[in-house]
């Protein structure tokens, strides 16, 4: 598979995101690997909040969201999906199923959108329906964001993911131990 990296001096300075680059590689589906980048702030042994991005965005989205997190003593892992951000992108686009692998999740799934998008407007609804961990599940509005919830109310948004992970503790070991590539 040919693969595109874009190099690291690109990212240098980026106001707002003083975070360390971490990498680990995937299986490309092909035989070969790609290299896929994450943010992982806050003491491993904390109580993780995984913060995944959508299309077209990467990690640099969480930049406002991932200290309220370390303040309240989680840690934060924020990952660049393949094809974004600081992870590789192979040159042919990658067979994306994400509504297969979200389905599977059956542990409470918090679902916030905000009232200012068209978008997303209505989404929890396909997503209780679709994601068994969403159904039953509050869901929550927050106001005055659009699409970028996270860019245009993280610090709101951190909080409600907070409540969220009060009202709903782990329940099974620790972070990474059943999972194929741990980070």
């Amino acid at each position: 598979m040919k693969v595109l990296r874009t190099p690291g001096e690109r990212f240098k300075n980026l106001k707002g995101f003083p975070f360390e680059p971490n990498y680990a590689e995937v299986p490309d589906g092909e035989g070969g690997r790609l290299r896929i980048h994450y943010v992982d702030e806050g003491p491993r042994n904390a109580d993780p909040v995984l913060l995944m991005h959508g299309e077209p965005s990467w990690s640099f989205l969480y930049r406002k969201m991932i200290p309220i997190f370390l303040r309240a003593g989680h840690r934060a892992v924020a990952p660049d999906l393949i094809g974004f951000g600081r992870s590789d992108d192979p040159a042919a686009p990658a067979n994306r199923q994400a509504w297969e692998v979200l389905s599977r999740f059956e542990k409470p799934f918090l679902t916030a959108f905000s009232d200012g998008d068209p978008i997303t407007r209505g989404g929890e609804q396909i997503f209780q329906k679709r994601v068994r961990g969403a159904k039953g599940q509050p869901h929550t509005v927050i106001e005055g964001g659009g699409h970028f919830l996270q860019e245009d109310r993280g610090e709101e948004f951190a909080r409600v993911v907070i409540d969220f992970m009060i009202r709903t503790p782990l329940q099974a070991g620790k972070f990474g131990e059943e999972s194929e590539c741990s980070l």
